[in-house]
């Protein structure tokens, strides 16, 4: 006996089938999300001006993100482009001392208090002027001040019983130098996990860890001088927390 099936059923079939063939011929096949990533430099003693574009695009090398690149004015007190926040994934800042206006101001603060994810870099510990407790709010740690010896740089080592983290998942994990000068931190969080110590002489002190802020995956790291970026090291591991963060449940 023949199967039979209402013409109604051919019908919705050959439907079906006609626009999926008229959409992939129009470009118009649905493809995974892309992550969008919004990087924002705005400082003026690093050169991440120069520093965060070059790693976006070892970062992208596949394609795997779309990234919009934003630069603060050279004063500081402006971001321009900042609705690129209405649809990111993922903010990375590089900031130093700036002072925004309120309403860009408040862009943040609600980024952060809905806890979507941030990568943060060197001098954005204190990166806001007008609002000095940033870091002790939303990256978990209190920066208070460096203890020079720019021209030794410093010895960075990886903390043993973090070496399993996903962060550090593909990095070597040797101790190397850095050129950058460490910063002094205090009143670290629970929720901060040490990842990376720097020692300058006999000071000791964290310069990688992660964090949570109202339930979003928070990453930072001391380390960012310019030759930093040049490090394969520091490049893998920075690669890994933008993976980790926006990997967040």
């Amino acid at each position: 006996m023949k199967a039979t099936f209402p013409r109604t059923l051919f019908v919705g079939v050959a439907i079906f089938c006609s626009l999926t063939l008229h959409n992939q011929a129009m470009g118009m096949v649905a493809r995974p999300k892309q992550p969008h990533i919004v990087m924002i430099a705005c400082e003026d003693e690093y050169d991440a001006k120069s520093t965060l574009p070059a790693f976006a695009k070892t970062l992208n090398a596949d394609n795997a993100y779309r990234i919009t690149q934003l630069q603060g004015n050279e004063k500081k007190t402006d971001i321009p482009g900042l609705n690129a926040l209405d649809s990111a994934d993922l903010l990375v800042l590089y900031f130093r001392r700036t002072t925004l206006p309120d309403d860009q101001l408040k862009k943040f603060k609600a980024w952060f208090e809905a806890g979507k994810p941030i990568v943060a870099i060197r001098t954005t510990s204190h990166g806001f002027q007008n609002w000095l407790d940033f870091d002790r709010i939303v990256l978990g740690a209190t920066y208070g001040n460096h203890y020079g010896g720019k021209s030794k740089g410093t010895q960075i080592s990886f903390v043993e019983k973090q070496t399993d983290h996903p962060i550090l998942k593909g990095v070597d994990q040797k101790t190397f130098h850095s050129p950058m000068w460490v910063y002094k931190y205090t009143n670290l969080a629970d929720s901060v996990t040490v990842l990376m110590t720097g020692k300058f002489e006999d000071h000791v002190e964290p310069v990688t860890w992660t964090n949570v802020y109202k339930g979003g995956r928070v990453f930072y790291t001391s380390l960012g001088h310019a030759d930093d970026f040049k490090n394969e090291v520091f490049v893998k591991l920075l690669s890994n927390g933008v993976t980790w963060c926006l990997a967040q449940d």
